[in-house]
């Protein structure tokens, strides 16, 4: 047996019972492992019995209110606990190819090895992770949560990384499932493990997407290590509309399967999608905020397709989507209500322009405030008239609006402080630049629709021509009363088909 190997074994025994033993060959090693335990268990006292047996729960992470019902356990059993303990460690040590957390990271710290050797590396942590006691993950360290978040970086640059990024989420998540992962990932300041989970929505990748959801749903619950705003935060800078992937995770299996293509586990993405939203929406306590973010996920593309949605949970025969909808519509009613009192319980439309601005004036109407408010519509009258940056102007206003109103310490804000962190430049470039996108979007199939009008002309001028073309063939065989009988067919048919062509023509002419 090596020297390492030797120091190990002594060292494992000296832990467990504070005493020293023999060195053994290799092939009888594990054997003389567990005699060795058995022999050290039963010479414990039964204080001692009591007290390594909570070192292992508290070890093994279990919950205090399931502890006192293993406390309670006879003498006898809780050795006999002990003893398949420490033998589980033993057999793990010795049947593993990585058996120390430091193995762990200095092979994910190479960095040279191929994807396979990679994956198979990543998958046996995620085992060990999940396997292993609370000490195990402490000896793994932030060392070895930084090589995981490493590695999971890595994976957004590379296609043939989808398998490892999955599996690293998974070993996130055997780390966050103690109250010491969640210490060294929710730390005062942002952690890129957040920022990266984040960044993990991607309707492309499922599997990835609904593990990441998982643990950034959990985060949002953690108030007291502000969870929900960390996670809001990294949701915002991972994409430009930051609810998009959420609401596309709703659809995309039902859209898939209308082209005819299976989903391997089906509702899955819908739930966790909608279960995210559920969280994000109804965490704030603040009203104004809830009913912001709710608008503003329909906005982009739930209003239009919440039929859809209606249909996807009817038809899923999953009990927990059912439920996650009822709580999404059931707390979108409730904060409807509570706004709609404001205006003394007027029924209104939210998503309806006319509505908004009618109550909006009523409030204001014969009131101080009335002058300002007409002073706000007077400057949106000055907003040039371009169809691609007008939308950028709205944008930025709305952002503006949204900063001041919904203040993130729940107080007003300082009313002689006017100025406010938005980068004007960026967010105007990039709105017009998406409207350019569209707008070259709807010249394309305007285009696409005259090509096909004058296909249709082109091939009604090609018929009167053959009619016409027939018809002095006719003419010039038949006799005189003959032509003289068909002359009127004759200019009755290319009188109307003539009219057809003028109402092409003044088809293209409305393009």
């Amino acid at each position: 047996m090596a020297r390492n190997e030797k120091i190990k074994s002594a060292g494992f025994l000296d832990n467990f019972f504070g005493r020293k033993h023999k060195i053994y060959n290799a092939g009888g090693l594990e054997e003389q492992h567990e005699l060795d335990i058995s022999l050290g268990v039963a010479k414990l006292s039964n204080e001692e019995i009591n007290i390594k047996f909570m070192e292992i729960l508290e070890d093994m992470n279990i919950p205090k209110d399931k502890r006192e019902p293993l406390m309670l356990k006879d003498i006898k059993e809780k050795r006999e606990m002990l003893i398949m303990h420490y033998k589980g460690k033993v057999s793990s040590w010795t049947s593993s190819r990585f058996e120390k957390p430091h193995e762990y990271k200095v092979y994910l710290r190479e960095g040279d090895h191929s994807p396979n050797k990679i994956l198979q590396c990543i998958e046996s942590l995620r085992v060990a992770l999940t396997s292993n006691p609370i000490s195990w993950i402490k000896e793994f360290g932030e060392d070895g949560l930084d090589e995981i978040v490493g590695l999971l970086q890595k994976c957004k640059q590379k296609r043939d990384y989808e398998k490892i990024e999955f599996e690293c989420i998974r070993c996130l998540k055997a780390i966050l499932n103690n109250s010491w992962g969640i210490n060294v990932v929710l730390k005062p300041e942002q952690h890129a493990a957040v920022l990266l989970l984040a960044q993990s929505l991607d309707i492309q990748k499922p599997q990835s997407m609904c593990e990441a959801l998982k643990l950034l749903a959990g985060f949002c619950l953690l108030n007291e290590r502000n969870g929900y705003n960390k996670v809001l935060t990294a949701v915002s800078c991972a994409s430009v509309e930051r609810f998009k992937p959420l609401v596309d995770g709703l659809f995309v299996e039902h859209d898939l399967e209308e082209r005819g293509q299976k989903t391997e586990k089906k509702g899955d993405l819908c739930y966790h999608s909608l279960l995210f939203i559920n969280t994000i929406i109804n965490t704030p306590s603040d009203l104004n905020f809830r009913l912001h973010l709710r608008c503003e996920i329909m906005r982009t593309g739930l209003y239009e397709r919440l039929d859809t949605l209606v249909d996807i949970v009817n038809s899923s025969n999953n009990e927990s989507l059912e439920k996650h909808f009822k709580i999404f519509t059931s707390f979108r009613d409730e904060d409807f209500e509570e706004f709609s009192s404001r205006f003394d319980n007027i029924r209104l439309e939210i998503d309806d322009i006319n509505d908004c601005f009618e109550i909006l004036r009523n409030t204001v109407v014969d009131t101080n405030a009335e002058p300002y408010f007409l002073s706000i519509l007077q400057h949106l009258l000055y907003i040039k008239d371009d169809h691609l940056y007008k939308p950028a102007y709205y944008k930025l206003i709305e952002e503006c609006i949204s900063q001041i109103v919904l203040h993130k310490s729940g107080c007003d804000p300082n009313f002689k402080n006017r100025n406010f962190n938005i980068d004007t430049a960026v967010l105007l470039d990039d709105l017009a630049e998406k409207n350019k996108v569209l707008e070259t979007q709807r010249v394309d199939e305007l285009e696409k629709r005259i090509e096909e009008l004058q296909a249709v002309k082109q091939e009604a001028e090609a018929k009167v021509a053959h009619l016409e073309e027939k018809l002095k063939l006719i003419s010039n065989s038949e006799s005189l009363q003959s032509t003289a009988n068909i002359e009127p067919l004759f200019l009755s048919s290319t009188s109307l088909i003539k009219s057809g062509i003028s109402n092409f023509s003044l088809q293209l002419c409305t393009f």
